[in-house]
């Protein structure tokens, strides 16, 4: 058997799980045998009826944690058993709290007793149900990876790349070029895999994308519709699409092809990410899309590209040729439930310090501001002057790349006629005196619409 270990999308608010890599279940042969508690906790596991919420807190259970929980104290378990113990739980993804830095810390202080398949698929699993909560025991993991990154086969390699991933740890140049190298000899399903964990990663570079860009056009005619999603999605990510690239991307997705509601969604955002405005294969993604309810995530993706149709110069032809073509689509579309956004009780929780400080300051000069305003019911505002339709956001990447969410947000803020000032949270209160009274002079002036 066989189960899917998603990579984590870090790059969209909120976060969405996505499946991305297969790896087997049960561990090859050792040179220790399974200890008999974990076989027998694992029994249990596998006994117990998906669902049953009652198991979890039944007298036998715990007992078997508890026992289990125990050689790991003793110090009698193997490193493989960890990986049999992770994989008893995959299927529920929910790891009991006793086991997760017992595991993390098992494996990352005896990884090289691994064989190389065992190390990948733990990594994975690790990945998935503890992720990177006990950063300190991952780096020992991922040098153990790299290490072993030049000899490992190419689906193991590409297993590497997807757990470190999605646990939120970066790749070293060694485990990167390993798969770069094998990059002509990898499936549809794992370049669609390996430009998803690149991307979320953060890694970019010509040297990467232009031979891997190369291999997608190649391959995109073959890939299935969640695999096109997960490379729209990287392209999205990145911010980029070359116009070879964009052009087989398109021609696959123009294909009448029956997709997931969800991964409709994300391939017709993305498109609006690297502005890609193709009426007919937006209305085909658009009409899947809405097939079925969505998740919070793709209900505001669709949203976006809403708002992308609506108010972007470079999409006005695509609405145009929509709206004439399927005018019942366009009105269903303009009419969706209000989705979630940029939640603005989340917004003035992660923010409102900053936001206080930077009022304050405002006032202090007599200017008077609005806070956490709202905009198409979407988009939150930090700081608004609605006069003069002049705002301020707070943005941890606003002096780097910004993930696709936060990019179009600045785009649709763009094109509604407002001026954005994007500002690293923090930035402001590291200023000295004079640095602040230069700080806020500059933003009276730009909230005037002076030079």
């Amino acid at each position: 058997g066989s189960r899917l270990f998603p990579v984590m999308r870090q790059a969209v608010r909120p976060l969405v799980a996505r499946r991305c890599f297969r790896a087997p279940v049960h561990t090859p042969a050792r040179r220790c045998a399974t200890r008999a508690e974990v076989r027998q906790l694992q029994q249990l596991v596998q006994q117990a009826s998906d669902g049953r919420e009652s198991f979890w807190a039944h007298p036998e259970f715990e007992s078997a944690v508890a026992t289990v929980r125990k050689q790991f104290e003793g110090g009698a378990l193997h490193p493989a058993d960890t990986v049999v113990l992770l994989s008893t739980f995959a299927a529920s993804r929910r790891l009991p709290e006793e086991f997760d830095d017992a595991c993390l810390e098992l494996l990352s202080s005896r990884c090289s007793e691994l064989t190389d398949l065992q190390l990948v698929h733990g990594a994975l699993l690790l990945g998935n149900l503890v992720g990177s909560e006990t950063d300190a025991a991952w780096p020992a993991i991922a040098s153990e990876l790299e290490r072993r990154a030049p000899e490992m086969e190419s689906q193991l390699v590409v297993g590497a790349l997807v757990a470190l991933s999605q646990a939120g740890v970066g790749a070293g140049d060694t485990l990167v070029a390993a798969v770069l190298d094998r990059q002509t000899d990898l499936s549809a399903a794992n370049l669609s895999r390996v430009a998803l964990a690149i991307s979320t990663m953060g890694i970019s570079g010509p040297g990467i994308w232009h031979p891997l860009n190369a291999r997608l056009a190649v391959a995109a005619q073959d890939m299935t519709t969640s695999q096109v999603s997960d490379v729209m999605m990287a392209l999205a990510t990145l911010g980029d699409c070359p116009l070879n690239l964009g052009v087989k991307l398109l021609s696959r997705l123009a294909k009448p092809d029956a997709w997931e509601a969800e991964d409709a969604a994300t391939s017709a955002w993305a498109l609006c990410v690297v502005e890609l405005y193709d009426a007919a294969v937006l209305a085909n993604l658009l009409r899947a899309a809405g097939a079925e309810a969505l998740g919070e995530a793709a209900s505001n993706q669709v949203q976006q590209v809403v708002l992308s149709l609506q108010y972007e110069d470079m999409a006005a032809r695509a609405r145009r040729e929509m709206v004439a073509e399927d005018p019942k689509l366009w009105d269903a579309l303009c009419r969706l439930e209000d989705p979630v956004g940029d939640d603005a009780e989340v917004e003035a929780m992660k923010f409102q310090s900053y936001v206080e400080e930077l009022q304050g300051m405002m006032e202090g000069v007599g200017v008077s501001c609005e806070t956490f305003l709202r905009v198409e019911s979407f988009y939150t505002l930090h700081l608004a002057f609605p006069e003069t339709k002049w705002c301020v956001l707070f943005d941890a990447t606003a002096h780097s790349v910004q993930d696709p969410f936060a990019r179009l947000k600045h785009r649709h803020l763009r094109a509604m006629g407002w001026q954005v000032q994007a500002i690293v949270p923090g930035e402001v209160g590291a200023l000295d005196e004079d640095g602040r009274k230069e700080f806020v002079d500059g933003l009276l002036a730009a909230s005037r619409g002076e030079e």
